[in-house]
């Protein structure tokens, strides 16, 4: 059975970006409708998705998420329940001359809840006075402090991330990170553009990356946002994204799961883009212990998109997914989330600079 410590660290990923969802052939009818002829933009015509940023923007999302899983072994079950509400932001600290800008990413505030079967709920507030049980300190000491600084396209792409905070120390005890200067900013990005995507911790230095898809893979991993086709897109058009994902085959072997993330435009109703996505599972897995590794790594849902603000204003997923024979023939899995991302501000502060 899950520990209380792996639940609230899925919970925490899901709480930066909207991926705890799982419907690994979604029928399209559940992630999104054609809107009436009345009020969609006609069918023939292309819009260009791009985000725009703004020096000092601060762009603010409210999340609530709600989980269930449950592992069955013989005739013994054990369900974890979970669920939270977090606000975060992000910041756009800087503008490159190309009109990437460098974003940094914040958890403002998290109410939790976790609980076992019929058992008592553990609690967790950030907003609350007292002492942090020891299952929620990672996510406390993730609240109020800078988390990544990541340079983003227009077109939502990843160029580099850079990680600023160590979630398993608290912020007293960190030393803090210098930002890139704009040099070496420009240098990573122009390394970027010829496919060197350079991921950045808060203590190594930036790595090269080695493979073809790495630029797929960060995208996945630190991609908060969305990333749009570089070319115009139509009604009903597809793009898609495919990453790898690293499941534990035994206790010294990990191996790579190849996944795919499609994404269509539905509509466009009074200049908001309707997008629905979801993802597969594209490499051949015969095993339920991997299987059940990925149970929660398929989202499906949709994305609303201000094409003339440059912005999401809403996200949502969700997911039912069960694997059988994770361990034996007499055990089952469960997973049933929903994840809702809703646009509550923008506000411009000054302390920002955009690159001549």
């Amino acid at each position: 059975m899950r520990s209380v410590r792996q639940l609230l660290i899925c919970a925490l990923w899901g709480m930066l970006a909207v991926t705890g969802s799982v419907l690994t052939a979604a029928d399209n009818s559940e992630t999104g409708s054609t809107a009436p002829e009345s009020l969609t933009e006609t069918s023939n015509e292309s819009y260009l998705l791009r985000f725009k940023f703004e020096p000092g923007q601060e762009v603010r999302y409210e999340v609530k998420y709600e989980m269930a899983h449950t592992s069955r072994k013989g005739t013994t079950s054990e369900t974890a329940y979970n669920t939270s509400t977090t606000m975060k932001h992000y910041r756009v600290d800087k503008i490159h001359e190309n009109e990437n800008a460098e974003l940094v990413s914040y958890i403002d505030g998290i109410k939790m809840k976790v609980r076992f079967n019929d058992g008592e709920p553990l609690a967790y507030d950030s907003d609350a006075d007292g002492v942090v049980l020891p299952q929620f300190r990672r996510i406390a000491n993730s609240v109020g402090v800078p988390l990544a600084r990541t340079i983003f396209a227009p077109t939502g792409n990843v160029v580099s991330l850079t990680k600023l905070h160590d979630n398993d120390r608290p912020a007293s005890e960190q030393k803090p990170v210098e930002a890139a200067s704009a040099e070496q900013t420009d240098k990573s990005e122009a390394s970027a553009d010829e496919g060197e995507i350079k991921t950045v911790s808060a203590d190594k230095a930036p790595v090269k990356a080695e493979k073809e898809g790495d630029e797929d893979d960060l995208n996945a991993v630190a991609n908060y946002l969305v990333r749009f086709p570089e070319e115009p897109v139509k009604i009903d058009e597809i793009w898609e994204q495919t990453y790898s994902m690293p499941v534990t085959v035994d206790r010294n072997l990990q191996q790579q799961v190849r996944l795919q993330r499609e994404y269509r435009l539905r509509s466009v109703e009074d200049g908001i883009a309707h997008l629905t996505f979801r993802t597969s599972i594209l490499s051949v897995v015969n095993n339920p212990m991997i299987s059940s590794q990925l149970i929660q790594n398929t989202p499906s849902g949709t994305i609303d998109f201000d094409i003339e603000r440059g912005l999401i204003v809403k996200r949502t997923a969700k997911l039912d997914n069960t694997e059988f024979g994770f361990s034996g023939d007499n055990s089952s899995m469960r997973a049933v989330s929903t994840t809702e991302e809703t646009l509550v501000g923008v506000e411009i502060s000054p302390a920002a600079e955009s690159v001549e």
